[in-house]
């Protein structure tokens, strides 16, 4: 872009300085930034693609990215899990009845960093299935 806008006043300065300050005061960027732009597509022979200094650009998470509702219906999914199927769940098999109940699109990772924002944790089956075992009534 300020290649372009040194080319257009060029046309119309008397100098090649006197283009160069006025691109920079079109542009906003300093002279010699003007001159190092023009002289590096002199260099290249005007075959120079500009490129930009490798920022970093952070999208907006889709999936994981979800409001207080959403996060409340798959609480709620989670604490009613045991209640509904009778058995412990994995994230496989939550992340399918999220798929059914509420449409969820995540994959399993995207399934763990929901739960992880809502607190919620793995637990080690041994110690559920011990207290199981301990304190079932017979």
């Amino acid at each position: 872009m300020v290649y372009d806008v040194y080319c257009f006043l060029k046309k119309d300065a008397k100098s090649d300085k006197q283009a160069l300050e006025r691109t920079s005061e079109a542009t906003k960027t300093s002279v010699r930034t003007v001159r190092r732009i023009v002289d590096e597509v002199k260099k290249s022979g005007l075959l120079v693609v500009f490129r930009t200094s490798g920022k970093k650009r952070s999208g907006k998470k889709k999936v994981t990215d979800i409001d207080s509702f959403d996060h409340s219906v798959i609480r709620r999914c989670v604490h009613n899990y045991h209640i509904t199927n009778k058995e412990l769940f994995t994230e496989e098999k939550l992340r399918e009845k999220l798929k059914q109940d509420v449409n969820f699109t995540g994959s399993e990772r995207s399934l763990r960093r929901v739960l992880k924002q809502l607190g919620l944790r793995k637990q080690k089956i041994t110690k559920v299935a011990n207290w199981k075992n301990e304190y079932s009534v017979p």
